[in-house]
């Protein structure tokens, strides 16, 4: 009796625990070195915001804005996995419209992601819902800005894990000159990429999300189950990518070994600058 009164009081305290961390988002920063022949004039700070999955969301535009505090954005980028079910479009246009109060100097780029196709009926009304509060939806495809004078291609590729993602459509404009930058949903992509990057930004498998005793997300997409493989920085032949954790849940509503994550990530023009990973805590 007692061993069984012990063991339901663990559990419940990991349930507690996990449950608590849905609510606990941690800003990280990743520092990442640009090649002096790209002649990126100056830092470039990215917030990336990823697999928000609003029908389960306890992390509020105002807990990021408080993370931020008043560093500046240069812009913001928007990686898939917004929401699942069309009842839920207002919901996310709400939060969207409040993220949208942080200033930037180059907008707001979007792509889709795998549980956003799960409406694709209605993905073209909401494009123009979110095109017409600015942000710019990427459907393979590129938009090019300078930045102070130095060419930066966004390259937006569509979802590869619902089999969206178009390569060569999303790289047909895209010179060689300049910073290439990519935003998607699905890291596993970059295995299909012949082009070079400088950088490369996604989400997807929500670090694990339930990783004990084992990640679920990793053991589910037929990935290795180490925590190393779901997120943070990456290399792939010399290129660098990074998997956010993201800042909702999909099935049970509980984060176990991690939490809801918002990165900005700062382009160095300074190949000499160590790339890493520093992180503040949400304090409520």
């Amino acid at each position: 009796m007692l061993l069984t009164s012990l063991l339901t009081l663990a559990g419940v305290s990991v349930l507690s625990k996990a449950y608590w961390n849905t609510y606990r988002p941690e800003l990280k920063h990743v520092n990442v070195p640009v090649s002096p022949s790209k002649q990126l004039s100056k830092p470039l700070n990215i917030l990336q915001l990823t697999d928000l999955h609003v029908e389960k969301l306890c992390v509020t535009p105002e807990k990021i804005k408080d993370l931020i505090g008043s560093e500046t954005i240069d812009m913001i980028a928007l990686t898939g996995d917004y929401l699942d079910r069309v009842q839920s479009i207002d919901r996310f246009m709400n939060f969207l419209s409040e993220i949208l109060d942080i200033p930037t100097r180059y907008g707001v780029y979007a792509v889709w992601g795998n549980h956003d196709w799960i409406i694709s009926e209605h993905l073209p009304h909401l494009k123009k819902r979110m095109e017409a509060l600015g942000v710019n939806v990427l459907e393979n495809e590129a938009h090019t800005l300078s930045v102070d004078g130095t060419p930066v291609h966004i390259i937006g590729i569509d979802d590869h894990y619902s089999g969206h993602s178009n390569i060569r459509q999303a790289f047909a404009e895209v010179p060689e000159v300049g910073v290439r930058f990519i935003l998607t949903h699905d890291p596993l992509i970059v295995k299909q990429l012949p082009h070079h990057f400088d950088y490369l930004i996604c989400g997807h498998f929500h670090s694990g999300q339930i990783y004990y005793p084992l990640p679920v997300h990793s053991l589910k997409m037929g990935l290795k189950p180490l925590k190393k493989y779901l997120c943070g920085i990456q290399e792939d032949t010399k290129r660098k990518y990074y998997i956010s954790g993201g800042l909702g849940q999909t099935g049970a509503n509980l984060r176990l070994g991690c939490r809801p994550e918002i990165t900005i990530h700062t382009l160095h023009p300074d190949e000499h600058t160590e790339t890493g990973i520093s992180k503040k805590d949400y304090i409520a």
